[in-house]
């Protein structure tokens, strides 16, 4: 079993990986967990063949507007955005894609694609989780994934199940 860690955020879309760097940035320790390939969620960007060239197309968000100026200022100096300061609209991109904006907030995160939480349980005073190739265990649990999906985690047992299953 790998050591305790302070949080687990399960689900690396915009909200876990911001989730974590904030966490992070503030000392906490963190680890996000995903099943899937790349980080991103739905702000992610599609690559496809076309007529013999790869074209990339974002999938999902195509724009934002952020309300945090250090956040801004973080985007635009790490060069992660396009910001036009004359843009009424107040909208932002992706320097390349969409998909530049979770992978700069990714950096230096500790972050495992292709991990399947296959059970998750409170044991006393802590979070055990099990994939197929380890455990391991958290005080606090971060879940960003749709509710269909938390529910599946978080089983009947959950006092968030009743809630859950109005979302």
């Amino acid at each position: 079993m790998v050591g305790r860690l302070d949080t687990v955020i399960i689900g690396s879309g915009i909200t876990g990986i911001t989730c974590a760097r904030l966490l992070h940035d503030a000392g906490v320790s963190v680890r996000v967990v995903d099943k899937g390939r790349g980080i991103g969620g739905r702000i992610a960007t599609r690559r496809a063949i076309v007529c013999g060239h790869e074209i990339g197309f974002d999938h999902g968000a195509q724009y934002f507007s952020p309300r945090d100026l250090a956040f801004l200022k973080s985007l635009v100096t790490a060069g992660a955005v396009n910001w036009n300061e004359h843009d009424e609209r107040e909208r932002l991109v992706g320097t390349s894609s969409m998909s530049a904006i979770p992978r700069m907030l990714a950096q230096g995160l500790p972050i495992s694609q292709q991990v399947e939480v296959k059970r998750l349980s409170w044991e006393d005073s802590y979070w055990l989780f099990e994939s197929a190739d380890e455990r391991f265990s958290a005080e606090r649990l971060i879940l960003t994934v749709p509710a269909p999906q938390a529910l599946q985690l978080l089983g009947d047992a959950d006092l968030l199940t009743r809630d859950l299953q109005t979302v």
